[in-house]
């Protein structure tokens, strides 16, 4: 990632920490051009990741409920038999906590929210 820093002060700082290599040129009066080569810094704190919910829903119905209580906007809903083949169905968000999953027939299956 080329970098040029065009500066007017009599002083120039630059930390860097491996794995990075640097190259510069001075060029006076306070002219400096560099160019860094930066690896992978370390890891980053591991995130806590996106709630999820998965409905169960043992009784064959052409309309689930799912209360999911997540309390906030649904990114994906995955709908699958219990047999664990994916289908489709239409999804109606009625609340922050709540969601219908509207069927052409009566399944039973589960609704993985996310």
């Amino acid at each position: 990632m080329p970098l040029t820093l065009d500066c007017q002060a009599t002083e120039l700082r630059l930390v860097v920490q491996p794995p990075a290599q640097i190259q510069a040129v001075v060029q006076p009066p306070a002219s400096i051009v560099a160019q860094l080569s930066v690896g992978q810094g370390p890891a980053g704190p591991s995130g806590a990741g996106l709630a999820s919910y998965t409905h169960n829903q043992a009784s064959a119905s052409a309309v689930w409920t799912v209360n999911h209580n997540l309390n906030r906007d649904i990114s994906a809903v995955s709908l699958r038999t219990v047999g664990g083949v994916e289908f489709e169905g239409e999804v109606l968000i009625t609340s922050l906590n709540q969601l219908l999953v509207l069927l052409a027939a009566p399944a039973t299956g589960t609704a993985h929210v996310i």
